[in-house]
């Protein structure tokens, strides 16, 4: 398997990682009256977070808006894993929501730890690991063939 293959697979294992740690997070919030989800430390810190006045948009979770982001990117990457020519405009768009979603977590990193200051490891997963894989994106052109 050549490198960009292998990124390009990576890249889209991390995505399905955040997808079900936002669809958790969103449905432990749900179904059991915001208890929160919690990688490891705080229970307290995770909840203190996910029920923040920043974990609504518009009065939409972002852990909704997180689980459309990524279910897009994923939809996206599957189709351009498994063709031989991939539209510039399929590219673009993925560029945009990694773009986006990069700009989203940077901004509930600063969020976490300069104005609530409460650390939720789930959070922290989601948000580094999107940074990442938009860095891996953009570095390494894996879908350039």
């Amino acid at each position: 398997m050549n490198s960009k293959k292998f990124i390009s697979y990576f890249i889209f294992l991390l995505v399905v990682i955040n997808l079900i740690i936002s669809i958790v997070i969103f449905s432990t919030s749900i179904l059991s009256n915001n208890q929160g989800f919690c990688l490891v430390g705080s229970q307290e810190n995770c909840i203190s977070v996910q029920t923040s006045q920043y974990s609504n948009i518009l009065g939409i979770p972002v852990t909704v808006y997180g689980i459309i982001t990524f279910t897009c990117i994923i939809i996206l990457l599957l189709i351009s894993l498994f063709k031989e020519f991939i539209s510039p405009k399929i590219i673009f768009v993925i560029k945009i929501l990694f773009l986006g979603s990069s700009v989203s977590a940077l901004w509930f990193l600063y969020v976490m730890f300069f104005l609530l200051k409460h650390i939720c490891s789930s959070c922290i997963w989601v948000d580094v690991t999107t940074i990442l894989t938009t860095v891996l994106f953009f570095v390494y052109k894996p879908l350039n063939k």
